[in-house]
């Protein structure tokens, strides 16, 4: 594994033959720049932080190349908080598969704040495009201390997981992305969903779900009885469930205890 010097060196080498102008960020015309200059790995006034870094072009060789150097370097060990994925289009893919297989190949026993495939995230007020994840099963079990997790477009988890510090869980797979990117859109499977939410989600107190409108989702009964998620104290559902789930949802177990603030469609 690199030392720290070692990598910091390695980062370097890679930021100076990124172009300037996705280096430049000043062109881009954002209040907050100067802040989002010194918080992020990318950009021509570099600072390592061992804590916290925002990948921009999450998608692209380059971040593939930050990443792996990520995954052999001590940063692994000590980073706190890491975020990837594009500013626009011009900065990346928004196809986050090597990355995640790149990521899952490492161990971040710190890290406690994760998202990917998120444009919303990385300071774009626009339109909202996600990317195309793959399967996150592996590289979630490199996370034995997530706090917040936040996934952001198609993907797939395949097994249940015992989550055992998880306070936030963010899953969204509705965006614009299905209307300009189709080839890259998908809706997450019930069997994903099922896996998320029938995890042990011990200390789980917020839950943020949005699928596509015109999915046919069911929710667990499991999961509904407050057996996986008994501390959950607000949901923020919107997209497509089957009829009759709203209703089972709000009188279940878990809604006496949880606000719940929508289901926007719910179908036949």
């Amino acid at each position: 594994m690199y030392s720290l010097e070692i990598s910091d060196q390695k980062f370097q080498n890679i930021i100076e033959n990124i172009p300037l102008k996705w280096r430049d960020i000043n062109k881009e015309g954002f209040e907050e720049h100067e802040k989002i200059k010194k918080e992020n790995i990318g950009y021509y006034e570099f600072k390592i932080n061992p804590k916290k870094a925002h990948l921009f072009f999450g998608g692209c060789e380059i971040a593939h190349e930050l990443l792996t150097i990520l995954v052999d370097s001590l940063y692994s060990q000590t980073i706190e908080e890491l975020h990837v994925g594009i500013l626009n289009v011009s900065h990346g893919s928004y196809d986050y598969e090597e990355s995640v297989k790149i990521l899952s190949k490492g161990f971040f026993p710190s890290l406690k704040i994760f998202s990917i495939g998120s444009y919303t995230e990385l300071y774009n007020g626009g339109m909202n495009f996600t990317g195309k994840l793959g399967d996150v099963t592996s590289l979630i079990k490199t996370m034995p201390k997530i706090e917040e997790l936040e996934l952001f477009g198609y993907f797939e988890f395949k097994q249940k997981v015992n989550f055992l510090h998880l306070k936030k869980l963010t899953l969204w797979s509705d965006s614009d992305t299905k209307d300009w990117f189709p080839e890259l859109s998908s809706d997450i499977s019930q069997e994903t969903l099922d896996n998320f939410l029938l995890s042990d989600l011990l200390q789980l107190n917020y839950l943020e779900l949005f699928v596509h409108d015109d999915s046919l989702f069911q929710f667990p009964q499991i999961f509904l009885d407050a057996k996986t998620a008994p501390k959950l104290e607000l949901m923020d559902i919107e997209g497509g469930f089957l009829v009759g789930e709203e209703e089972k949802l709000l009188k279940s177990t878990l809604a006496d205890s949880c606000n719940v603030i929508q289901i926007v469609s719910n179908k036949s």
